[in-house]
């Protein structure tokens, strides 16, 4: 259900709220909209998006599609604290000493929770050299003759 709630946009679900606050009979809504009857029954149930949420382009649930993390506070916690002490150490160490911790989750799900609680590294900035190359490599090419004096 929760993906063919994502399948009307934001702004039609604003749309459809507009126009049923100017008095348009449902029926109306649906064809003007191009949706469903009953998507626009189960649209006006909602609370309007907000501005945020047209901004942000999708509507903010309070809750996330999928199971639960297996992951617990404490899990999480003696992860951030392992990457803490050795930052270069790969998600399935992590998993396999989690594994000693008790954690019950799968590898996949470790790699996950690995991902979002390792601190990024720094980037070294990138620098360029932009230009003619022949400008700045110029060689020229002629002999030296005896009267010159060599620098010193």
């Amino acid at each position: 259900t929760t993906e063919a709630q994502e399948v009307i946009d934001i702004m039609t679900r604003l749309k459809i709220h507009h126009m049923h606050e100017g008095g348009l009979p449902q029926a109306t809504i649906a064809v003007a909209c191009d949706v469903g009857l009953r998507s626009v029954e189960r649209v006006l149930k909602e609370p309007p998006p907000t501005l945020d949420e047209v901004v942000e382009g999708r509507r903010r649930t309070g809750r996330k599609p999928g199971r639960p993390s297996k992951a617990d506070e404490t899990v999480r916690e003696r992860v951030l604290l392992l990457l803490k002490d050795e930052p270069s150490i790969m998600a399935t160490e992590v998993f396999r000493r989690a594994r000693d911790w008790g954690y019950k989750g799968s590898r996949s799900a470790m790699s996950v929770l690995v991902k979002q609680v390792r601190p990024l590294p720094a980037k070294e900035p990138l620098v360029r050299f932009e230009g003619n190359s022949a400008r700045f490599a110029r060689f020229t090419v002629g002999k030296i003759s005896e009267t010159q004096a060599p620098f010193v």
